[in-house]
């Protein structure tokens, strides 16, 4: 694999991560759940 390449892949994988972060971090994500589910424990 050339250098060209790797780097094309790594940056596909950036974006892959980054996007799947992006996903879980909006309302209905797993976060917002946890964070609701805890705040609701604590009330």
């Amino acid at each position: 694999m050339g250098e060209g390449a790797k780097r094309e892949e790594l940056r596909e994988n950036a974006k892959k991560w980054r996007d799947l972060a992006r996903e879980a971090a909006n309302e209905g994500g797993s976060p917002d759940t946890n964070l609701k589910a805890f705040v609701n424990l604590e009330a």
